[in-house]
């Protein structure tokens, strides 16, 4: 007897995968264009870095056989910043207006940690992936969850202690008070940190970072549309011979 409850459970659509390799780079090309189109970047990076990871592959594998043209593979400088972005390991160095250090004049954005400078002054992101928030974020919220920890000194910067205690609601309470979880000295901390950050800095960070991500991004997409070019004029150029016509030759 048909089980009919598991009915409307059944897809609608069979996906497949293409032996073509061609085909399954078009594919994914078009899919990581969708998700762009819908504003849904962290399903789009993350789609991104796993198809990267899968062009090399099958590029040392010889699936995607370039051995006559090695220069159409992946831009490597392109291929390690976009890690770098997406898996962490990107640095922010404060450039201070004068040596008293009282107003910042510009932001340096650097893919290795820099050496000969304070740690006070460089500031290390979080991973693109790492932004996703854990939960819907409020539109009343002021500060939102990610999935890494951030110094105090960063996550709240540009905010008094009162706006982050009782905005931020880093409270404790208790059965006969409310307290702070944190003092008023530990604002500045960067041996503190939290997974509750500022809507400011999230905004700011996920800024930076999507603004250098698709850079990258785009080279590689334009490395891959290479890729698929010749993989499709080759096979044309492959076939030399004239198709034989069905007929009398009479």
């Amino acid at each position: 007897m048909v089980n009919t409850d598991q009915e409307h459970k059944q897809p609608k659509s069979v996906l497949w995968h293409s032996s073509n390799v061609s085909d399954f780079l078009k594919q994914n090309m078009g899919m990581i264009q969708a998700n762009s189109l819908y504003n849904n970047q962290f399903l789009q990076a993350s789609e991104v870095w796993k198809f990267v990871n899968q062009v090399i592959e099958l590029i040392d594998q010889n699936i995607i056989d370039l051995r006559k043209k090695p220069e159409l593979k992946l831009n490597s400088d392109a291929v390690i910043r976009l890690d770098k972005i997406y898996n962490g390991g990107c640095y922010l160095v404060t450039n201070w207006e004068d040596d008293r250090r009282f107003q910042i004049k510009s932001w340096t954005f650097l893919y290795e940690k820099p050496l000969n400078v304070s740690p006070d002054d460089v500031q290390e992101l979080p991973s693109m992936r790492a932004l996703n928030p854990t939960k819907e974020i409020d539109s009343d919220s002021w500060s939102i969850s990610i999935r890494a920890s951030v110094p105090f000194r960063f996550a709240f910067a540009g905010y008094d202690y009162a706006t982050v205690i009782q905005q931020g609601n880093f409270i404790q309470k208790f059965a006969d008070n409310i307290s702070p979880r944190f003092e008023e000295s530990d604002l500045n901390a960067l041996h503190l940190s939290t997974h509750d950050v500022s809507r400011k800095y999230y905004n700011t960070t996920i800024e930076v970072l999507m603004k250098r991500w698709l850079q990258q991004w785009i080279i590689l997409f334009g490395n891959i549309h290479k890729i698929i070019e010749y993989l499709e004029k080759g096979t044309f150029e492959s076939s030399t011979s004239k198709p034989k016509l069905v007929g009398n030759d009479d």
